[in-house]
């Protein structure tokens, strides 16, 4: 495992995923979370936007993906569709038809195919595992990472593993913008 400086290092690079028209493959090679140079910078400005326009009021007790969605004024019946978009999210994960429908839902219900509902889509998911997570790590009393490790490309070429434990949300060019945000979300969740 390699300590969570190697995030800093840019000459480990974020997994790049195949190239797609469609569900995952072309959620994965849209979104900040898998782009490097001047489309990451581009995105992510997307998802920072979109975070910093996000006015959400969660209520006690409430589900975070709900919250999300009832603060974007999309149906409450897309929690199922970020869940299944989760777990298919990473490039090392399978990619399932659920997940492909799931996606094209989405592009469906926004009417259209663009960066910008990718950044919507993105935040939605990112938000829906990092905060359950959090919620588990806080329920259990502890002050372990949401997400224990992520991956990168090493200069060789290998996959290596990344240590999340002291960068809870990581660091550098892909440090997660929505930290607040699902801080704020777990905390309501709680209570």
């Amino acid at each position: 495992m390699h300590p969570s400086s190697t995030l800093l290092d840019p000459d480990y690079r974020v997994p790049v995923p195949d190239v797609g028209d469609r569900g995952m493959a072309w959620l994965r090679s849209h979104v900040a979370r898998f782009s490097e140079g001047p489309d990451h910078v581009r995105r992510r400005e997307l998802v920072v936007g979109l975070l910093s326009d996000l006015d959400a009021d969660p209520r006690p007790g409430e589900d975070p993906t709900a919250c999300l969605l009832r603060t974007l004024g999309r149906p409450a019946s897309f929690a199922a569709d970020v869940a299944s978009i989760a777990l298919a999210y990473h490039p090392h994960l399978p990619t399932t038809p659920e997940a492909d429908a799931a996606v094209e839902r989405f592009v469906d219900e926004y009417g259209e195919r663009s960066e910008t509902v990718a950044a919507v889509i993105c935040v939605l998911v990112q938000a829906h595992a990092g905060t359950h997570a959090l919620i588990g790590a806080l329920r259990d009393g502890d002050d372990r990472a949401p997400v224990p490790a992520t991956r990168r490309i090493a200069p060789g070429g290998e996959v290596v593993e990344v240590d999340l434990a002291d960068a809870h949300f990581g660091r550098g060019a892909h440090a997660c913008p929505g930290e607040a945000l699902g801080r704020r979300l777990a905390e309501a969740a709680l209570t």
